[in-house]
């Protein structure tokens, strides 16, 4: 709802309806929404179609737009979209392209609105704004499609009844791509292939009258798909390639960084052994200059003992000799 804009902030204008969800988180919201001012319906699951249709029929407003509770609308593409229908009375559904979010991202352009090409596929999201007159004369979805694709069918109905579509420029409507979702599982190939069968049996005679175009529109669509294929092809060789270059850079890396790691470790190894050396040789030099240092002082020491020695001898001389004197 706040995707809405403020003109809607108070529930004007805006119905919401209840597909049977029973969630309690979903409904407590609705509560809030409905204590804000916003008008509910609450009914059985009856699937998408019978949803919104009840939700257009329940609403007096002259345009109607569709809004999943997992998309957003900007506020533009309401404005933008009574502006077209105010200045051309014979448009009936107006709708801009879609941005993506969520699990896949990305722009996407809805194209103009073409009764051979929507017969192959739907073109248009049913976030749209729509006349509600042309809603009554088509007497909106079809409610046994329960499966999803009943805005398909819708569009298959008014591009046959000559009812036209006005594609206005920009992203104006954000589609949530979320793995899970009920428009997820539609595009389960069992359940698009049971679709396709229902609408190409509802619209017999439509497809037949448009046989030679629906077959040229598979074609070209045929060639644009080999187109796509040829260039994802070249693209997936080019990342191996890329991918093969870049594991070969990793293992030259890592194999010169295993070397880098070696010399590193040697030079390590280099300096450790020299600092070993130098330690070894500075414990030599000291314990020389020790050595060296003791022998010089026991030769001083010696030397002077023998001097000390050499003159206490002269000293017993003289006392002999005195003695002598002394006798005589």
């Amino acid at each position: 709802m706040d995707s809405l804009g403020e003109a809607y902030a108070e529930g004007s204008g805006v119905l919401i309806v209840n597909d049977g969800s029973a969630q309690d988180d979903t409904l407590r919201e609705l509560d809030r929404l409905r204590a804000l001012g916003y008008r509910v319906i609450d009914t059985p699951n009856q699937g998408l179609a019978a949803a919104r249709n009840v939700g257009w029929r329940a609403s007096d407003a002259p345009y109607i737009l569709f809004l999943d509770a997992d998309n957003r609308a900007d506020p533009q593409l309401v404005e933008r979209a009574c502006a077209v229908f105010e200045e051309d009375p014979e448009a009936a559904v107006v709708y801009s392209d879609k941005l993506e979010f969520g699990d896949r991202t990305g722009l996407v352009v809805q194209p103009e609105a073409d009764l051979s090409a929507m017969l192959v596929g739907n073109r248009i999201d049913a976030c749209t704004v729509v006349r509600r007159t042309a809603l009554v004369r088509m007497d909106g979805f079809d409610d046994a499609m329960r499966q999803g694709y009943e805005d398909w069918e819708l569009w298959i109905r008014m591009l046959d009844a000559g009812l036209r579509f006005v594609h206005v420029e920009g992203a104006l409507f954000h589609y949530r791509v979320r793995e899970g979702s009920l428009l997820s599982r539609a595009d389960d190939p069992h359940v698009r292939a049971s679709v396709l069968h229902y609408i190409t049996n509802k619209h017999h005679a439509l497809f037949s009258a448009h046989a030679e175009r629906v077959i040229t529109e598979l074609h070209r669509i045929q060639a644009h798909d080999r187109s796509r294929v040829i260039q994802a092809d070249r693209i997936t060789r080019e990342a191996r390639e890329a991918a093969r270059n870049a594991t070969d850079l990793v293992d030259r890396t890592a194999s010169e960084l295993e070397e880098a790691r070696r010399v590193q470790a040697e030079a390590v190894e280099r300096y450790d052994a020299l600092i070993s050396l130098a330690e070894d040789d500075r414990v030599a030099r000291g314990r020389a200059a020790s050595v060296g240092a003791r022998g010089r002082r026991v030769e001083g020491s010696r030397a002077c003992q023998r001097r000390t020695t050499g003159r206490s001898g002269g000293e017993q001389d003289r006392v002999g000799h005195g003695g002598a004197s002394a006798g005589r």
